[in-house]
């Protein structure tokens, strides 16, 4: 988050829980995005926002001059103005229950996305890994309605640059390139096809 903070790049960390704890520890020393794991329900939507949002619309604890604003001086105030406003809160639905409760979920104030994570989902649908599956696909269209219908991104998240760019087309707004490490492991498997052939 340090490297990142000298250029134009957003870090955005996902917790390995939605718990107060977890979420203070990133933002304060730097995360401009929270990524909220199993998203469930209304009442855990309304949690992390109070948790990623100063008072009074939120609980996030006051420390200042510190990682999260460059050690700079300043007026608190207008600090907590300014981290309440540029603040991204994404949240995963990666269960059936997130799919049923995706209504009530973009419902909340101070949510930005809803992202699809589709491994979870079709592990908790009963279908793991199908992703062309109809009860898949029937989520996936679920989730970017109400997003749309409450003013909330969609995300959505491929290894696949072709099907990325279907989901834009479909108004998916947040997309997630693959990861590190998976680019590393495609482009290593290329290059050594390439050496072996």
């Amino acid at each position: 988050m340090a490297a990142s903070r000298a250029t134009a790049l957003v870090p955005i960390v996902r917790p390995p829980a939605g718990q107060y704890h977890f979420v203070a520890r990133l933002l304060d020393v730097g995360a401009m995005g929270i990524v909220i794991p199993m998203m469930e329900s209304a009442e855990q939507a309304r949690e992390a926002v109070r948790f990623t949002r100063y008072p009074p619309t939120g609980c996030r604890g006051a420390a200042f001059t510190i990682a999260h604003d460059d050690y700079q001086p300043g007026d608190v105030a207008a600090k907590m103005r300014s981290a309440n406003e540029e603040r991204l809160l994404v949240t995963l639905i990666e269960t059936a229950q997130g799919v049923e409760r995706a209504d009530e979920i973009a419902a909340v104030d101070g949510l930005d996305v809803l992202w699809i994570g589709q491994f979870d989902l079709t592990n908790s649908m009963g279908i793991p890994g199908q992703f062309t599956h109809p009860d898949f696909q029937r989520a996936v269209a679920r989730v970017l309605e109400v997003c749309q219908r409450h003013g909330k991104a969609g995300g959505f998240g491929s290894l696949d640059v072709a099907e990325l760019q279907a989901r834009r087309k479909q108004g998916f707004r947040f997309l997630v390139y693959t990861a590190d490490v998976w680019i590393y492991q495609q482009a290593l498997r290329q290059g050594l096809a390439i050496v072996r052939s």
